[in-house]
Parts: structure tokens; sequence; C-alpha cells
């Protein structure tokens, strides 16, 4: 049963997540398991946990949409050599032909905003030749799918991508940076990272839509007291209103299905009880 609006909050630790075998495309991958915490496996979006054994590959597939993920333990290599490595944020976009292999084992959380084809033996892939020849293709049908191959690839180490003020909303939020890596500021959807720097507390806001993310360093807490600290998956649904503070600092990737809006004072909140409300009014005033 779905969750009412405004109601739905997963608080998990990725290192604790159970795993089940990797079973995406209608068969077990041998030495991938996941977690589909928030995918659809019919739309194909949402968020999951993965883990691949040493020596795991994935299946070659394309993505209708974006690829977004963030190595937690590491490295990753794609098939054309590039290698991600813990504490990388990786893009792929629309139209990207590839696969993956762990030769000692990674742990990404991964989100999907359209849903992937396998691919055939013998289809062009993205980025360079394949260099690890161990993909695991569907057998060829001379039937697949003819059209532009993706080229969209970003990989950053997200403790060095240099931080603007966040402005999301029109005027700079004291104490809170980001990056909008893949963010779209018109529609509301993307890739952001965001930094609390100690003392620093968000706007108040409503979401639209699904808003998820991985906590990198640090803690922040929700209005209500709810904690989220460093290794803590976050998925907050539409309908969510709520504001966060962090007293010491933290550091976030986070990713946005749809737009937010800021809340007038007043309007009642998800969750609980307002009892950060003096630590937000503090923050305030220090910035008059």
């Amino acid at each position: 049963m779905a969750d009412a609006p405004g109601t739905h909050r997963i608080v998990e630790k990725v290192t604790e997540m159970k795993l089940e075998p990797f079973n995406r495309y209608g068969e077990e991958v041998t030495k991938l398991f996941w977690n589909p915490i928030t995918f659809d496996r019919k739309t194909g979006k949402g968020c999951f946990i993965i883990r691949f054994m040493p020596g795991g590959v994935s299946q070659p597939h394309e993505h209708l949409g974006f690829e977004e993920f963030y190595v937690v333990e590491g490295p990753m290599v794609d098939h054309d050599g590039v290698a991600y490595e813990a504490g990388s944020f990786v893009s792929l976009g629309p139209n990207v032909r590839h696969y993956s292999h762990a030769p000692e084992g990674v742990l990404l959380v991964a989100w999907l905003s359209g849903n992937n084809r396998a691919l055939e033996e013998g289809e062009e892939m993205s980025f360079g030749p394949d260099t690890i020849k161990t993909g695991h293709f569907l057998p060829a049908t001379g039937k697949a799918p003819k059209g532009p191959i993706g080229t969209h690839r970003i990989v950053e180490k997200v403790t060095d991508l240099e931080l603007t003020p966040f402005d999301r909303y029109g005027e700079d939020v004291p104490k809170l940076h980001w990056n909008p890596i893949t963010f779209d500021r018109e529609t509301g959807k993307g890739c952001f990272i965001i930094r609390f720097q100690p003392g620093g507390v968000s706007t108040p806001h409503e979401h639209f839509g699904m808003e998820e993310f991985y906590v990198v360093e640090g803690m922040v807490m929700d209005h209500d007291g709810q904690k989220y600290e460093a290794g803590d998956f976050v998925s907050l649904g539409p309908g969510v209103r709520h504001y966060s503070y962090s007293p010491d600092g933290a550091l976030m990737v986070a990713w946005l299905t749809d737009t937010n809006r800021t809340m007038a004072e007043g309007e009642e909140l998800s969750f609980g009880p307002d009892v950060l409300q003096r630590a937000r009014y503090k923050a305030q005033a220090a910035a008059e």
C-alpha cells in the first residue's frame, strides 16, 4: 500500500541494507546483488542500491533516460576502461550504451530517470572500444533499434567539486553551498551536491516529487528531530513539507524528480512538531 501524500520517508544505512540477487532483466546476474528500495520495475525509474562482488560484471545495456550514481565503495570500471573511484558522482545520459565490472567489488547508490534496454551482441557501445570483453550480450537478432549513441558522461569526485552559494529559490541561503551538477532549475529535476556549513538551515519547502539523497559526510536533522547521518540513504516523497538543520556541517548528493515550493510561515509541516524552530530563527537572525 502506498504512503499517504506527505508521509513517505525512508532512512536506511546503505551498508546495512538487505540485498538480493540482481534480476532486473529477468535472470539473476552472477555476483551482483541489489535492493530496489524505491525503484519501479515497470517504469525503470527510481533508486536502487547495488553491490558488485569481486569480479562482478553488469549486463550491457542502453539508457533511455539518465543513470546517475554515487560510488560508496569502489572502484568500478566501464567497458572503455574509465574507472569510477569511491567518492565519485557519475552521470550517464540518454542513449548511453555500456557495461561495467568491478575487479575488487563495488557499492553504488543509483538513480534512474528512465528505463534501460539490454544490448544485443554486436551493437556499438558509447565512449570507445570494449577493452574488457566480458559483457554478456543478448543473442543477435538483427532487430536491435538503430539510433543515436549517447555521449553524455560526467565523472567528478564529490569532495573536489566547486560549490557556490545555494540560491535555488532566488536568494542566497546562509551557510548552504551547492553544485547543481545536472539539476535543471526550470523543471526542478536532476542532481545537485549540497554542503551545509555548521549551523546551516534549509528553507522550509514542499516536494512535488521525490527528493532522495545520500549523506556523504556529517549529519543533518529534520525539523521533527529525525537525524540523517553519514552513510544514510534518505527518500522523501511527494507532498512532504520539511526543512533541515546541520549543527556540525554535512555534505549530500541529492536527486529530485520534480520541483519544490517554498512554504509560508505557519504552514503545517510533515512528520511531527517543529522542534528546531529556535535553531531556524537563530540562523535567520544571524543572517540579517
